[in-house]
């Protein structure tokens, strides 16, 4: 939680601060023992409804929020589903750390936090001078006018 506090802060708009998190989660599971996260993880799916899980999901729903608020997402946007999803792939991927001896944490955070900026990125933010997603591969355009039925 304190990790999204910090997130919030960071300059930068909801891509940047995306991987900010993503990349200081890494740190951090990198910097302490891959047991003791096993033990908190384990704690935090077994009480996965109680007040600690909602907090984490309170924490990337607001992230998400200030994005709204700044618009550079969608206020149509279901933030509630965003935030669900966001707690769901960071708690799979140090489930899978800890269980999985060569698994890449630092890639998968960092890929995550780059495929929630693409899920959360709109049109509308991109035309109105948003900063798209860093790291981001623009998606390519059909040409309908040659008769491209892909």
């Amino acid at each position: 939680r304190e990790l999204l506090r910090e997130a919030r802060q960071a300059p930068g708009g909801i891509a940047h601060r995306l991987l900010h998190f993503f990349r200081r989660a890494a740190d951090e599971a990198e910097q302490g023992s891959r047991e003791l996260t096993r033990e908190l993880i384990l704690e935090m799916v077994r009480v996965s409804q109680v007040e600690r899980s909602r907090d984490l999901y309170a924490a990337f729903g607001a992230l998400i929020e200030d994005g709204v608020e700044r618009g550079e997402i969608s206020s149509a946007l279901d933030v509630a589903f965003h935030a669900e999803l966001a707690v769901a792939t960071y708690t799979g991927i140090l489930i899978n750390w800890v269980s999985l001896p060569d698994y890449p944490l630092r890639e998968r955070l960092l890929a995550t936090a780059r495929l929630l900026a693409r899920a959360l990125d709109t049109e509308n933010s991109r035309a109105a001078g948003g900063e798209g997603v860093p790291g981001a591969v623009a998606p390519r355009r059909r040409n309908r006018s040659r008769g491209d039925a892909r």
